[in-house]
């Protein structure tokens, strides 16, 4: 006999399930003003970027030093946590700011600034973006999205899912078990 199946349940990330939005508007052109032609880094492109701006900030020598691999890593990864948490960017000029808070100021300005000169975005700016644009019309959106295996929100993912309610998303949390 024959073995009852159901349909696969489409899980995706939250930024895949983002870039799959970007995608359909893209394809139907109608990308949101702010990301227009821009073109979206992947980790490696993103971390090299970074490399080349750490690098550029500190100088020559600074390979001699310093592991440029994994400070770009760190600063691509503090980059997306100062943006999932939406957290203010810090100013090199800060009064009680440490050296390297001030230090990671400089590189967040420059590598923001590379990035609008190459016309490239990090997947962190592009989540927010896409989830300033959900109200993009002809953007096709689920009627209901189940948010699991999260032990938390950021306040980012927050504003997804007060932007997807605002649209009349039913937005649902599975809750974990203890099994």
């Amino acid at each position: 006999g024959g073995r009852d199946s159901w349909a696969t349940l489409a899980s995706t990330t939250f930024s895949q399930w983002l870039q799959a939005r970007y995608v359909a508007l893209a394809l139907r052109g109608l990308e949101p003003p702010a990301l227009a032609g821009l073109r979206v880094l992947d980790g490696f492109q993103e971390r090299l970027l970074w490399e080349q701006v750490i690098h550029q900030s500190l100088g020559a020598n600074a390979t001699y030093l310093f592991d440029m691999g994994a400070l770009a890593a760190t600063a691509a990864e503090a980059n997306a946590l100062t943006i999932n948490w939406q957290i203010a960017p810090a100013r090199a000029s800060a009064l009680f700011a440490s050296e390297e808070q001030r230090r990671f100021a400089e590189w967040q300005t420059a590598f923001v600034a590379r990035c609008q000169t190459l016309g490239v975005i990090d997947g962190a700016r592009l989540s927010a973006a896409l989830i300033d644009a959900l109200d993009t019309p002809g953007l096709a959106l689920p009627t209901q999205v189940v948010f699991a295996g999260f032990d938390h929100f950021t306040p980012l993912e927050r504003r997804l899912q007060q932007s997807l309610s605002a649209r009349g998303c039913l937005c649902l949390e599975l809750e974990g078990t203890d099994e």
